[in-house]
Parts: structure tokens; sequence; C-alpha cells
């Protein structure tokens, strides 16, 4: 939520009223991200009630870390061209 309200406080601010084309589409990328989140989540939450944990889960929770690592690098394009304090960080060992 501060992310989200504080970037449309910028956006406000900058005078965005929905024509900056690129912003648009990188939101449009994120909303498109999570929700092949949501449904990969949904999908493995079937899983764990049947107790079936075959190839297609196992594909599934790989691409949830795949997905993540996408949706970092648009968030982290979104903070850049607004200006923004918030930076998406990602470190995994």
């Amino acid at each position: 939520i501060r992310e989200l309200d504080e970037l449309t406080k910028i956006l406000l601010t900058l005078g965005n009223t929905g024509k900056d084309e690129h912003i648009n589409d990188l939101s449009a990328q994120l909303r498109a991200v999570n929700e092949e989140l949501w449904d990969i989540e949904n999908f493995k939450r079937s899983c764990e009630h049947t107790q079936t944990f075959e190839q297609e889960f196992l594909r599934a929770a790989r691409d949830v870390y795949l997905k993540n690592d996408v949706r970092a690098r648009i968030k982290r394009d979104i903070n850049q061209r607004t200006g923004s304090t918030i930076v998406e960080e990602k470190s995994h060992k």
C-alpha cells in the first residue's frame, strides 16, 4: 500500500493523467505478471489440498520465482521512471 500511495502521488505531481504510454505499458505488464502469479499460487494451493505433487506442481513452484524476478524488474523500472524513492531490490543466494 505504501508503494502504491507514493507512486500515485508522484504521478499526480507529474501531471500524469494516463497519457504516459511507457508507464501505462509497464503497469499493464505488472498487472499481467501479478495475475499469472495469482493463478500459479491458486494452482499450488489446489495441489496442496489434493496432496498432488507431480511434475506440474514442480513446474509451478519454479515459475513462482521466475515470475517474481520479472515482476521485480518491472517494478524497478516503474520506480526509476517515476523518480520514486522506493527501490525494488531482490537478493538471493
